[in-house]
């Protein structure tokens, strides 16, 4: 068993299973936590939320080329997606690794595994 603590967010336990993880994922830039310094760990991530990170990863570790903001128009919900993670959903709708066969983007629904699994499986091709 691993006993190495690692820091990363203030509400991140250092022992805590995804303590290693999370500690790399911040240290990477792939994720970014709240204002206030926490990551809320506990809290549903959201689609527009895991396509951030996928962004960061892609900027970081792969190829990425900017996404135009004008393709979420095609979806009903496209204008419903946050400042922050505008160019990330765009990226992604770009590529096709979100959005793909529908009309809507749900960029505040909570993301369920399958749907970060395709994401991904969409990104590594």
């Amino acid at each position: 068993k691993d006993n190495v603590s690692y820091k990363s967010f203030s509400d991140v336990e250092s022992g805590a299973y995804y303590g290693k993880a999370v500690a790399w994922a911040k240290a990477a830039g792939v994720v970014n936590g709240y204002g206030d310094g926490t990551f809320k760990p506990e809290q549903d991530v959201t689609r527009q939320e895991f396509a951030k990170m996928l962004a960061n990863y892609a900027q970081k570790y792969g190829t990425y080329q900017a996404g135009d903001a004008s393709s979420l128009a095609n979806y009903a919900d496209g204008s419903a997606v946050d400042s922050w993670a505008t160019d990330s959903v765009a990226w992604a709708v770009k590529q096709g690794y979100m959005g793909k066969d529908t009309d809507t983007l749900a960029p505040a629904n909570s993301i369920i595994r399958a749907e970060a699994a395709a994401m991904v499986a969409r990104y590594i091709g």
